[in-house]
């Protein structure tokens, strides 16, 4: 799951950034039930969609 960062979190530092994935995860495991690897990625980078609002880009199979 590719989930957008505000630039200011955005840090040189790895290990930073492997513990946002990590809470990323762990929230989404705790409140859907659902496990998953999550990407971080710049502020604008997906895509946004007039009226509703996509929740949530599967992937699956796309590799």
């Amino acid at each position: 799951m590719r989930c957008e960062l505000e630039q200011e979190y955005f840090t040189d530092d790895v290990d930073d950034l492997q513990r946002v994935i990590q809470k990323v995860e762990r929230a989404l495991r705790d409140t859907l039930n659902v496990r998953t690897k999550v990407e971080l990625v710049e502020r604008g980078t997906i895509e946004r969609t007039e009226g509703k609002s996509k929740k949530i880009l599967d992937l699956r199979g796309a590799l």
